[in-house]
């Protein structure tokens, strides 16, 4: 597994937390912290 398929999974998994976050306040930290993780990736 590449750094860029690392990025893309990371940011895909924060993109579901964020839509399940309506249901559990914690998927928005889980989100949050997915989705920072795949931009630094990036970089």
């Amino acid at each position: 597994m590449t750094i860029l398929q690392n990025a893309i999974d990371s940011i895909a998994l924060g993109i579901e937390d964020y839509e399940e976050a309506v249901h559990d306040s914690r998927r928005l930290i889980s989100c949050t912290r997915n989705i920072f993780a795949g931009i630094l990736l990036l970089f």
